[in-house]
């Protein structure tokens, strides 16, 4: 049995703004593209970022007290554990421990966390323009 062309393939459709449009069209061009082919191009690669290219899983830094070295592994839910790196020094780890110490008190500074355990909430859904 035969498919029709539209259970094939799905047509979209955008309105932009004139500016946008031509600039877009320009984008095209300098690439020599269609419009299509690089609509194309953007959906393909937006999809390549989607959920299902992910594994959950649990990093876990282990010591080697044979080498006196340190190794990343993740355990995926699976049960199956992957080596990321090995071969780490404790300076590096401690470095590395510094540095996500830092970056997540950065983090912590810009969402206004005060209180260890908070989570940040977008203020738009709290409904009162002063705190948003």
């Amino acid at each position: 049995m035969d498919e029709d062309y539209s259970q094939k393939n799905r047509i979209f459709q955008v309105k932009v703004q004139f500016d946008k449009g031509r600039a877009f069209e320009d984008l095209c061009k300098n690439e020599d593209k269609t419009v299509n082919a690089k609509l194309k191009e953007l959906i393909n690669n937006a999809l390549k970022g989607q959920k299902r290219y992910f594994a959950a899983g649990k990093n876990k830094i282990v010591y080697n007290k044979s080498y006196n070295n340190f190794s990343w592994i993740v355990k995926l839910d699976s049960g199956e554990e992957i080596e990321i790196l090995s071969n780490l020094s404790d300076s590096f780890i401690r470095d590395l421990k510094k540095e996500i110490d830092f970056a997540t008190q950065e983090r912590n500074d810009w969402v206004h966390q005060r209180n260890q355990g908070s989570v940040d909430i977008p203020k738009e859904i709290l409904g009162d323009e002063e705190n948003a």
